[in-house]
């Protein structure tokens, strides 16, 4: 996905019109929460970028082969 969101986030679009559709890649698994959480509480703010989504990825645990 980060080509993409890098290249739609120079083409002006908005962080979170592309991360809303993510937000479920996790769930019922382990850090599932917190990466919602990160994103829906920072995807929406002015000038976020790729380092949003690398950030809240980083709330899944490694063991997971993320």
């Amino acid at each position: 996905m980060y080509p993409y969101i890098e290249e739609q986030l120079s083409k002006g679009a908005y962080l979170g019109h592309i991360t809303r559709h993510m937000l479920g890649l996790f769930q019922n698994m382990p850090g599932a929460r917190q990466w919602r959480r990160y994103i829906s509480e920072n995807a929406h703010k002015p000038g976020s970028g790729i380092e949003v989504v690398e950030t809240a990825l980083a709330k899944i645990p490694k063991e997971l082969g993320v």
